[in-house]
C-alpha cells in the first residue's frame, strides 16, 4: 500500500486551511490597522503641532505604518504562492531592474554593462512575483549606498545547480562605510522573502560582500526551455 498517495489529499487540505487562516488572520489585521490609523490621526488633530516638530498623532502613524509593512512581508512570506509565468526576455528582466534601482537610487550614478547577445535569451517568470523580488533587491541594495558609491549592474550566462541560465550582478562600488546586509530582523525576512520567490523560479539570489570598497548582489534565472 503507497501511504505516499493517501497522504497527499491531506496534505492539500492542511495547505487550504493554513491558506485560510492567515487570509482571515490577515483581513482581521487589516481591520485593526484602519481603527489604529482613525485614532493616531484623531490624536494629531487635537495636539497642536510645535514648529520643526512632528506630533505624536504623527510618529504614532509613522510607527503603525512600519508594523503594518512588517506584518506584510512576514504574511508574504508564509501565505503559498502559486505562480503564472509567461516569457520573458533576460533584456526585459534587466530593464526591469534598472529601472528600479534608478527611480530608488536617481542621484547615485548607475552604470550597465548589457551584451546584445543575451538580450533574446528566455526565461521564465511571473510578472508579478518577480517584480516583488526586484523591489526587495534595490530596497536592500538602497540601505548600502552612500554619498560615493555607484552601482554598476552586468548580464551574464551561468549554470546554476546544473542548470544553463542567466545571471546578473549588482556591484556597489564604495559602499556607504556601516552599512551591513541584514541591518535588522525586518531585512532579514525581506530577504528571506526575496530568495523564495527566486526559488520558486528556479533561481536564486546571492550578497557578496568584497572588502571595503564593494558589496554586491547576484540572480540567477534558469533559461526557457
Amino acid at each position: 500500500m503507497d501511504k505516499g498517495n493517501g497522504l497527499a489529499p491531506l496534505r492539500e487540505q492542511n495547505a487550504a486551511s493554513e491558506q485560510k487562516i492567515l487570509s482571515e488572520v490577515s483581513h482581521e489585521l487589516g481591520n485593526f490597522f484602519h481603527k489604529l490609523y482613525y485614532w493616531a490621526e484623531y490624536l494629531g488633530d487635537r495636539e497642536p503641532a510645535k514648529e520643526g516638530d512632528a506630533t505624536a498623532g504623527e510618529m504614532l502613524q509613522g510607527t503603525i505604518k512600519r508594523l503594518q509593512d512588517f506584518l506584510k512581508t512576514v504574511f508574504d512570506y508564509f501565505v503559498p504562492v502559486e505562480l503564472n509565468v509567461v516569457r520573458m526576455t533576460a533584456d526585459d528582466l534587466l530593464n526591469s531592474l534598472v529601472g528600479k534601482l534608478a527611480t530608488r537610487l536617481c542621484s547615485t550614478p548607475l552604470d550597465v554593462n548589457r551584451p546584445e547577445v543575451l538580450g533574446s535569451v528566455g526565461i521564465l517568470v511571473d510578472p508579478a512575483r518577480i517584480s516583488h523580488a526586484l523591489e526587495i533587491t534595490v530596497s536592500q541594495i538602497g540601505h548600502q549606498v552612500g554619498d560615493a558609491s555607484r552601482i554598476e549592474v552586468a548580464i551574464g550566462t551561468a549554470i546554476g545547480e546544473g542548470r544553463e541560465g542567466i545571471e546578473i550582478r549588482v556591484a556597489i562600488k564604495h559602499p556607504a562605510g556601516d552599512s551591513t546586509p541584514f541591518r535588522s530582523t525586518e531585512a532579514s525576512i525581506e530577504w528571506a522573502l526575496a530568495e523564495k520567490l527566486f526559488n520558486l523560479h528556479g533561481g536564486n539570489i546571492s550578497q557578496h560582500v568584497g572588502g571595503g570598497e564593494e558589496r554586491g548582489v547576484g540572480i540567477f534565472l534558469p533559461a526557457a526551455g
